[in-house]
């Protein structure tokens, strides 16, 4: 579902503000265009002006063929090539957000953390080097899409 907010506060329209949101068929949000943690506040248009003319109607339309074909497609997958693995495991993370850093967080399987590493969207974590047999868990943030993949080392 996508829903977008608009003010209008008059001419010459540089107080006018936009808020987006797109979320999913259970109401999980998958886009903000400014998340403030519990809601999407609206943005000032920087040198944009809103027009709103009479006439236009509050209720939602029902697009629910048009609507899967308009939602982009979001990629958030993290994978490794060998898991148990003997010396290191690589891993890759496939998104569709090629701009904000991810952050690999490791913990033992007592659940106690280790130690985390943030890198850019197509780099490669490393783990396994230094570290004894066993299980662990990483778990994968990139801004508000987590994943975790628990790793054994033989």
């Amino acid at each position: 579902t996508l829903k977008v907010e608009m003010t209008d506060r008059g001419e010459p329209g540089d107080e006018d503000s936009i808020g987006i949101n797109l979320t999913n068929n259970s109401g999980t949000l998958l886009y903000s265009s400014n998340w403030t943690g519990t809601s999407t506040d609206e943005l000032i248009l920087s040198g944009g002006n809103i027009v709103i003319h009479s006439g236009f109607s509050t209720i939602s339309s029902d697009m629910q063929e048009l609507g899967e074909n308009m939602v982009p497609t979001l990629v958030f997958d993290v994978s490794t090539d060998e898991n148990p693995f003997d010396n290191k495991a690589s891993l890759s993370l496939n998104s569709t957000d090629q701009l904000t850093q991810v952050t690999y967080s490791v913990y033992d399987s007592n659940n106690k953390f280790l130690y985390s590493e943030t890198l850019k969207p197509d780099e490669k974590f490393e783990f396994g080097n230094g570290i004894k047999s066993g299980m662990y868990l990483v778990i994968v943030q990139q801004g508000d899409n987590v994943s975790q993949i628990r790793l054994i080392k033989k």
